[in-house]
Formats: C-alpha cells, sequence, structure tokens
C-alpha cells in the first residue's frame, strides 16, 4: 500500500563540533504547503553532527506523534540519515549497522510504526529548517513548539 502523505515535516541539525552546544529545529506544513507547526532547541554537545541530525528526526517524530499527527513524510538534507533509514526499512531485522546513532535509529523505528515516512531533501530545500536549528544553537533557544498562523 502506497499513499501520498499529506503533511510534511522539514528537519534539520546545526553542529559545530564535539564542545559546542548544537541546534535542531523543524517545521511542519500542511498539505496546500502552508506551514502549520514549528519546533526548535539548543542541545548539549554531541560527538558528530550526524548525531545530531538523527536526534533532530526523533524529537520533531515524538512531538507530532505526541500531537496525534499521522502520516507524515519527515525530509531531511542528511544522506547519511537517510541511507541507515532506507537500510533499516528494506531489512527491519539486521544487524545494526551504525552504532553510533544505533539508540536514535531504533527510537525512530519504534515512534514511526509505518504511519511515518522519510525522505531525502536536497540542502536548498530545507532552508527554513536549517535556519531555525542554527538560530537555536547560536541563541541557546529553550526548547519550543509553536503554531504558526
Amino acid at each position: 500500500m502506497h499513499h501520498t502523505s499529506s503533511f510534511v515535516c522539514c528537519v534539520d541539525a546545526s553542529w559545530l563540533d564535539s564542545q559546542s552546544r548544537a541546534g535542531i529545529g523543524w517545521i511542519l506544513y500542511n498539505p496546500q504547503g502552508r506551514r502549520v507547526l514549528r519546533g526548535f532547541s539548543s542541545v548539549a554537545p554531541v560527538a558528530t553532527a550526524l548525531e545530531v541530525e538523527a536526534l533532530a528526526l526523533k524529537e520533531a517524530l515524538f512531538h507530532l506523534r505526541r500531537l496525534n499527527y499521522v502520516d507524515v513524510t519527515f525530509c531531511d538534507d542528511s544522506m547519511l540519515l537517510y541511507r541507515h533509514l532506507e537500510k533499516i526499512k528494506k531489512m527491519p531485522h539486521s544487524v545494526p549497522g551504525c552504532l553510533e546513532i544505533q539508540s536514535y535509529l531504533d527510537d525512530i523505528t519504534a515512534l514511526s510504526l509505518n504511519y511515518f515516512a522519510f525522505k531525502f531533501i536536497c540542502r536548498n530545500d530545507n532552508s527554513a529548517a536549517d535556519l531555525l536549528a542554527k538560530s537555536a544553537r547560536s541563541q541557546n533557544l529553550p526548547f519550543t513548539i509553536s503554531w504558526e498562523y
């Protein structure tokens, strides 16, 4: 069964180095392409850019599930993260392939429960989420979810 999602959530992260706080950001769009909701936060330092990308996706997924959204396509510009998610989709019970972010991948898989899809997008198509993540990191912003009007 293949169908088109009604909502799209663009997710991104901002990372400088393993000693500095990172930032995450996501924006939910309705089927007409209008912004519905956004979330962002400065987060504690993590080891790699891939780790904060996985954290950003997990947080967006968690909060949209908590708000009872289903059938959302999550878009991210991290090709490496997308490849790991595709590998899990093709072989769900295989041996872990990325120990660095395996706990995030496990959480993402558990949270998605086939209600959500993941899609790689180019960096240019993810500029709004990128800006949110960079602002959250550089301004050390607290966790925030807000409706867009």
